[in-house]
């Protein structure tokens, strides 16, 4: 590990989909060991960031397999059973708390660092703290206001407590079209 520190090719491993969303043990071990134990101010940064962003991704696996029956026997088949184990005994609250105290770190030690062709980690890691406190499962929503499909203003709030469908996909979308009545 030591020879790799500065290694340029450490940013992308930090953002590579499959590592940061893994649900297995590895990366979340990788990342803690950069995020502590790196000489470099960067590279602590982006094991942090990294940190937060798969703990955030376990902690919503985790969510998904308590809810989903199928899911859960899915993640159960493809995994070895004493990692499976560790992930199905994980607190998806304290796997959240845990990613949003990595991404403060990266707001408080390094907001500047920057990779290639992206805003800076400090950017994206007040992107991910606003999702983590404000659009999680059981966090009430911001206020939104707009319109109807009647053309009348209407507010989200005035939905509280009544269930409802939101769909805010792109008009492009194939999914988006055929919802809407388009297709």
């Amino acid at each position: 590990m030591a020879t790799h520190i500065g290694d340029p090719r450490l940013e992308k491993l930090c953002l590579a989909p499959y590592v940061v969303e893994s649900v297995l043990t590895a990366p979340e071990t990788l990342f803690r060991t950069l995020s502590e134990k790196c000489s470099s101010r960067e590279s602590r940064a982006w094991g942090a960031f990294a940190l937060g962003r798969h703990l955030e991704a376990r902690a919503r696996v985790v969510r998904h397999i308590r809810i989903d029956p199928e899911f859960a026997e899915h993640i159960r088949s493809t995994m070895d059973p004493t990692e499976y184990q560790s992930l199905n005994s994980k607190d998806p609250a304290a796997l959240e708390q845990e990613a949003v105290a990595a991404f403060q770190s990266v707001l408080e030690t390094a907001p500047d660092v920057r990779g290639a062709d992206r805003p800076t980690l400090g950017e994206e890691a007040r992107g991910d703290l606003f999702e983590l406190e404000r659009l999680t499962v059981g966090k009430l929503a911001p206020e939104i206001e707009g319109q109807d499909v009647e053309g009348h203003p209407m507010k989200l709030s005035t939905f509280r407590g009544k269930f409802g469908v939101s769909d805010s996909g792109a008009p492009g979308r194939i999914r988006c079209l055929i919802s809407s009545g388009c297709l």
